[in-house]
């Protein structure tokens, strides 16, 4: 059973406000796109105060989805949820061109390419936002690269040895995943594995 509480809802990924019964990594994705756009801003691009407002603030950046699009979410309440807010909003369709200038508009004087950026991660439909090999390729991106770590499988699995049953805090959480990535970096072995998750 999967919940939508996966992460904190300013950074929720309007699929799984919507109920999608599957996770793709295009929802780690939007969580990107939230917090590049909150370093600019210097707070919360998206901060709704419940679920549903949460999904009106979303749906007014990016404009109301076509039915194929949310047809791609997999849920059975998510056409009900979107109407209702089309009828109480009377919203756009979504487009680039709205998410371009609702963005413009909450990220004033960010530069140009990273309004472009968290319009890209923040597509509405799951299938055409920004993946993580677009993310590492886009020009901003650039000074943060290092060229000798670009041949390295970005999509290697990472594997936290913490019992998931064990009520961890924070910082125990970050402490032993920056030690995974310490020891990643200094064994190329470890970076052919196939998928990126948290484990025993």
């Amino acid at each position: 059973m999967l919940t939508d509480y996966v992460a904190t809802r300013w950074y929720r990924a309007p699929e799984i406000i919507l109920g999608s019964t599957s996770y793709t990594r295009a929802v780690d994705m939007w969580a990107l796109g939230c917090i590049v756009a909150e370093m600019f801003n210097g707070r919360p691009l998206l901060d709704g105060k419940s679920t549903v407002d949460q999904l009106e603030k979303i749906l007014r950046m990016t404009g109301i989805p076509s039915d194929a699009v949310i047809a791609k979410m997999d849920s059975n309440f998510a056409k009900t949820m979107i109407d209702d807010v089309q009828k109480r909003h009377n919203l756009p369709m979504a487009s680039e061109r709205h998410r371009m200038e609702q963005l413009t508009a909450a990220m004033p004087g960010s530069p140009p390419d990273v309004v472009k950026l968290v319009c890209a991660l923040l597509d509405i439909d799951q299938s055409s936002r920004m993946t993580v090999q677009g993310a590492l390729a886009d020009p901003w991106m650039k000074p943060f690269r290092k060229p000798e770590e670009d041949t390295c499988d970005i999509c290697h699995e990472l594997t936290i040895s913490m019992n998931d049953d064990h009520k961890s805090t924070v910082d125990q959480y970050r402490d032993n995943l920056y030690k995974e990535l310490r020891d990643m970096r200094k064994d190329p072995s470890l970076r052919m594995r196939n998928f990126f998750k948290l484990g025993k």
